[in-house]
């Protein structure tokens, strides 16, 4: 970091500290204030092109004869003999048969297969820079995602170890190119990677009680609701945590 730009990070949550200040200064009895963040942030350092990986591993192939270069957009892919593909900054998709227009993989017992020898070769990648592992978790989206669209939703969720994402290359369908790479953008930090490495904060002027399972960001709403006494739609996710009340009852 240069001399113009130390400091700027600290000043920042100097005056949304004083922000905060001033508002709680303003709160009447009935106010309930919440500070909240979905997930924080760490640091991206290295690059790992996972559509690579996938190649260089068998599960993607390109077709024979094409040309040097990025291949963005998939425009390389033999997908009558591709398993597996990755798109975005987080999924990793099986090349299902009833669902991707060239599948080949059948839903059941052979995509089921394919998850866990995926996660388990994931869970054992390392940094070859420093035999650092890159993959903290690998999540089943069968398990995480719930609702009507979760046929469209990624078989499997790769959770980063701080330092490391998605390529970007990967991210737009890229297939050629090494697995790891020096991140050399400006965009050196990210919060795309395995949840507990960027956890979020969750500030309340009033003591909160939750259940068993933690706080949920899908319970904020339920909780406000609540708090409004609105009743909560069929439809929302999310519990209700108990919100204390202050000296009048409020």
């Amino acid at each position: 970091m240069d001399a113009e730009a130390a400091g700027h990070i600290d000043r920042v949550y100097e005056r949304c500290d004083a922000m905060l200040g001033r508002v709680l200064g303003r709160l009447g009895k009935r106010d309930l204030l919440m500070v909240i963040s979905d997930h924080g942030f760490t640091t991206f350092r290295r690059c790992v092109h996972v559509n690579a990986w996938l190649r260089e591993n068998g599960y993607l192939v390109e077709k024979a004869g094409a040309a040097a270069g990025s291949g963005d957009y998939f425009a390389k892919v033999d997908w009558s003999k591709t398993r597996a593909y990755s798109f975005g900054l987080a999924g990793v998709y099986l090349n299902l048969k009833g669902r991707e227009a060239q599948g080949c993989v059948a839903p059941g017992a052979e995509a089921e297969a394919l998850k866990r020898e995926l996660s388990e070769r994931l869970l054992a990648l390392t940094d070859p820079a420093d035999g650092q592992r890159a993959v903290r978790t690998v999540y089943d989206g069968a398990k995480v995602y719930s609702g009507p669209y979760t046929q469209r939703a990624p078989e499997l969720v790769i959770g980063w170890y701080s330092g490391y994402r998605h390529a970007w290359d990967t991210a737009v369908g890229g297939t050629s190119g090494e697995v790891f790479s020096d991140n050399d953008s400006k965009w050196c930090g990210d919060h795309c990677v395995d949840r507990l490495e960027v956890p979020g904060v969750l500030f309340c002027n009033r003591k909160l009680a939750w259940g068993e399972c933690g706080p949920h960001l899908a319970d904020i709403g339920p909780t406000l609701l609540s708090f409004w006494n609105i009743p909560k739609p069929g439809y929302m996710d999310g519990q209700c945590w108990t919100v204390e009340k202050n000296e009048r009852g409020f």
